[in-house]
């Protein structure tokens, strides 16, 4: 929001223009979602920016008070209708000559609706694609991911698949999972202060980017500590011998993420999706380890009878094998294999 309505780069965000932006945030009332604007602008990203005393009240973003937050509700005969605060949410947005429009969160702009109901999370977009179409408006809906979900999925997001097959742009925030310390070196202390952040669906630009960012406590001029973020740059841990092991054994077992099982009912060593590598181990690396006999390709069927590529286990190096780990080291952000 701060970088949209100031029109310069923050992090890695970067806006073509300086635009009105619109917050209506059910969570959090105003006041609170004005002194985590003004944290984020004390960062260190935001020097640039924030040369003036009273930056935060000049700049567009308009931060909306509602008595209830319902845009949507189903009504007695089954049909889903905007309520009274959609239609005052568009006046919102003409009066102020917004460009981008935030709702958080998505279970709170909704009445009686059934989030796992496709056909009715497909009617509530399709309502919210109107004003985006009617009023040339970005509309970003802030949602809770699934209990099993990943940032580098899309389809992570809690409820109807309805909700991502609507967007045109899916950016998933969460906190360091294992593999991801494993790779960037962090330890148990650290890793709950830094987010991660990845685009894993894209209509119009390339998806797959990872950012990550720091929380970090930022004192306002009144004296009150808030939490503020700033773009962190992460380094990678070379691609050890003892790393590789330990992958080629996850490999085996059928588990790469957080111990969650992505494999096809199979004898002997269970065999590993490979689109469901993690940040375990990069994508370049799982293709030389293809490339040395470590591991093997495999078409495989899961419980419901559909086909997918796998990988399997082919051998393991020896203790006294001479090769040379130099190659295995990680230079980018995992991908699929």
């Amino acid at each position: 929001a701060l970088s949209i309505a100031s029109g310069k780069p923050i992090g890695p965000f970067m806006p073509t223009d300086a635009y009105p932006v619109i917050s209506i945030n059910a969570e959090d009332d105003t006041t609170e979602q004005r002194r985590r604007l003004a944290a984020i602008l004390k960062s260190g990203d935001c020097e640039h920016i924030n040369g003036k005393p009273d930056l935060l009240n000049t700049l567009p973003i308009y931060s909306l008070e509602a008595d209830m937050m319902a845009l949507v509700t189903m009504n007695e005969d089954g049909k889903i209708v905007v309520t009274p605060l959609y239609k005052w949410l568009v006046r919102q947005i003409v009066d102020h000559g917004a460009r981008v429009v935030f709702v958080d969160p998505f279970v709170e702009m909704t009445d009686g609706i059934n989030e796992n109901d496709n056909a009715q999370v497909h009617k509530v977009m399709s309502l919210l694609r109107q004003i985006a179409q009617s009023l040339n408006v970005h509309v970003c809906i802030i949602h809770h991911f699934n209990k099993p979900g990943g940032a580098d999925k899309s389809g992570s997001v809690r409820g109807g698949s309805s909700i991502v097959n609507a967007a045109r742009m899916v950016i998933n925030v969460e906190k360091l999972s294992d593999p991801d310390c494993k790779l960037y070196g962090i330890n148990e202390l650290d890793r709950h202060n830094i987010i991660k952040m990845i685009i894993p669906k894209s209509n119009n630009t390339a998806a797959g980017s990872a950012h990550f960012f720091d929380i970090v406590p930022v004192k306002l001029a009144n004296g009150e500590q808030v939490a503020g973020v700033k773009q962190r740059f992460m380094r990678h841990v070379p691609v050890t011998t003892e790393l590789v092991i330990e992958f080629l054994e996850r490999v085996a077992a059928g588990r790469l993420d957080n111990s969650l099982p992505f494999t096809a009912a199979h004898t002997g060593d269970q065999v590993a999706r490979a689109d469901c590598i993690m940040a375990t181990i990069n994508a370049a690396t799982v293709r030389r380890l293809i490339e040395l006999g470590y591991l093997g390709k495999i078409k495989c069927k899961d419980a419901s009878r559909n086909s997918f590529q796998g990988l399997t286990v082919l051998r393991r190096p020896r203790p006294d094998e001479d090769w040379n780990p130099d190659p295995f080291v990680a230079t980018q952000m995992p991908g699929d294999a």
